[in-house]
C-alpha cells in the first residue's frame, strides 16, 4: 500500500511479472486503512521507512496496525528516528525538508506511543550507527558526482550534513517487532 499511484503501478507490474510471490498492491494510506485492508486479520504486517513522514500520527497509525494485526501476527517496523532534544537547524534544512519530515520522534517517545498503543515490542534495535555509517558512505560515493537534490543544493552537501547531525544523535534509525498486548485484546 502506498499514497502514490504511480508507485502502486510500478509494484502491480513487478507483481504481474512474479505471479508465484501473490503479491497485490494498493493506494492507501496508514493512518486510515482501506477497507479492503481494515477488514482483513494479517500474520505479518511490514512497513519500511513510512510512519516517519506522519510521526505526528503515531498513535493512530498504532490503533489501525492492531486493527489487522491477527492473533498471533507480528508486526515489523523499520522506521527514521529523530531527537528527544531541540531539533537543529541543520537537521531541518538538510534532513527534514530534504525528506519530507515534519516531526520525527525519538527512540524514547516512539517506544512510548507503541506500548500506550498496548503493543509488546519483541525487539527493538536503535540502528542509529548503522544511519551514520550508510550516509557516510552515501557521502562519498557522492562527492564523485555532481547529482543535486530536488532544491538545488549539492546532494553531496545534505549527505555530509546528514552525518554531521547523525553523529549529534538528531537522527537515526530503528527496527521493531511489535505484537499485540494482552492489554489491547481487553
Amino acid at each position: 500500500m502506498d499514497l502514490s499511484a504511480a508507485n502502486v503501478e510500478r509494484c502491480k507490474q513487478l507483481a504481474k511479472e512474479n505471479p508465484a510471490l501473490r503479491l497485490e498492491f494498493l493506494v492507501g494510506s496508514f493512518t486510515e486503512l482501506p477497507a479492503s485492508i481494515a477488514n482483513q486479520k494479517y500474520t505479518h504486517v511490514f512497513a519500511q521507512l513510512a510512519f516517519c513522514h506522519v510521526h505526528e500520527e503515531l498513535p493512530v497509525i498504532m490503533e489501525e496496525v492492531k486493527k489487522v494485526l491477527a492473533d498471533g501476527g507480528v508486526a515489523v517496523i523499520m522506521d527514521y528516528m529523530g531527537t528527544e532534544d531541540k531539533v537543529l537547524e541543520d537537521t531541518r534544512e538538510h534532513v527534514h525538508k530534504r525528506l519530507h519530515f515534519s516531526t520525527l520522534l525519538g527512540h524514547p517517545s516512539w517506544r512510548k506511543i507503541v506500548d500506550n498503543a498496548g503493543l509488546n515490542i519483541l525487539y527493538y534495535e536503535n540502528l542509529d550507527c548503522h544511519m551514520l555509517q550508510s550516509y557516510t558512505d552515501l557521502a562519498e560515493a557522492a562527492s564523485k558526482h555532481d547529482f543535486r537534490s530536488a532544491d538545488g543544493e549539492p546532494i553531496v552537501t545534505n549527505y555530509r550534513k546528514t552525518v554531521e547531525v547523525c553523529s549529534k544523535g538528531q537522527i537515526g534509525m530503528n527496527l521493531a517487532v511489535l505484537s499485540m498486548s494482552w492489554r489491547s485484546k481487553l
